[in-house]
């Protein structure tokens, strides 16, 4: 049987790899209410949770039957060049009832991040007495850090 220590982390780390899941789940959940309301902005922008994407859906919820707002003042870098791309992409209609559920899906989304990022502080705290074992791992070719997901 591993130490108590070693099983601590690998419980902490199986949890950390649900909520990861959960947050894909939110995720997936999050682009399909988008398709319900003939939102497109998968097609048009690879990262629906960017910095750029989340400002335009934010704006949407928050008046979902406002859809003429300037837009480019919202969207960042190379994004500009898909600004007609991206105006047809968001011309769609959020229904008062999805645009509460976009909402609670964001916030658990976020919330989730944050349980993470807090599990990932505990994590690296009881694994700081095996960096050198860690760093050894990471050598291995084709290996990459947990922590990347």
């Amino acid at each position: 049987m591993p130490p108590l220590a070693i099983r601590q982390l690998r419980d902490l780390m199986r949890y950390r790899f649900k909520l990861t899941n959960f947050m894909y789940s939110e995720k997936n959940r999050l682009q399909n209410s988008l398709t319900v309301s003939n939102i497109q902005l998968g097609n048009v922008i690879s990262d629906t949770f960017g910095k750029s994407s989340m400002n335009i859906i934010e704006k949407l919820l928050k008046d979902p039957l406002d859809t003429s707002f300037d837009l480019e003042s919202l969207i960042h870098g190379s994004m500009r060049k898909k600004l007609p791309e991206l105006e047809l992409a968001i011309d769609g209609f959020i229904a008062p009832e999805q645009a509460k559920k976009l909402k609670v899906i964001k916030q658990h989304y976020e919330d989730l991040m944050s349980s993470k990022a807090d599990l990932e502080k505990i994590i690296l705290s009881l694994a700081a007495s095996y960096a050198e074992e860690i760093n050894l791992i990471l050598t291995v070719h084709g290996r990459t850090s947990d922590f990347n997901s």
